[in-house]
């Protein structure tokens, strides 16, 4: 059963994937979305880091490989590997969306760069302001 519930999240999260690339839409609160990410990292980075206590004091003087091949009880490992896996997917997801970010930053960047027409309103007000005036720093050389 907990295998089916797995597999069925599984399923529509890659089916609101799809959906989300294929219709995307704007997001209206990034900041929340990091406070999710953050919260999520923090109780996973701490079950996480009790899960390894608990392997560790099973494991004994046993590698991490040792260790989880010779183990007849799956429960201690299976939940630490679970626990690996979570955080390392939230920071992909961090990852994911510091990526989306840092690409529009490019974007506009390289229109800054290359040169583009300057808006209208910032064009007419350029306009208004005087000339700039030089400074002579060698009197002489004026």
């Amino acid at each position: 059963m907990a295998l089916l519930v797995l597999a069925m999240g599984a399923g529509v999260s890659f089916y609101e994937g799809v959906m989300h690339i294929r219709e995307p839409e704007a997001i209206e609160h990034p900041l929340i979305n990091y406070a999710v990410l953050a919260v999520s990292f923090l109780f996973d980075g701490t079950s996480w880091v009790v899960a390894v206590r608990e392997f560790r004091a099973h494991k004994g003087r046993l590698g991490y490989f040792e260790a989880f091949r010779l183990s007849k009880d799956p429960s201690t490992f299976t939940v630490m590997r679970e626990d690996s896996a979570a955080p390392l997917g939230l920071l992909i997801a961090l990852a994911g969306v510091l990526s989306v970010f840092a690409i529009l930053l490019m974007r506009e960047t390289k229109r800054l760069l290359i040169g583009e027409p300057a808006h209208p309103g910032a064009a007419r007000r350029s306009s208004r302001s005087p000339p700039p005036t030089v400074a002579c720093i060698a009197p002489m050389a004026c």
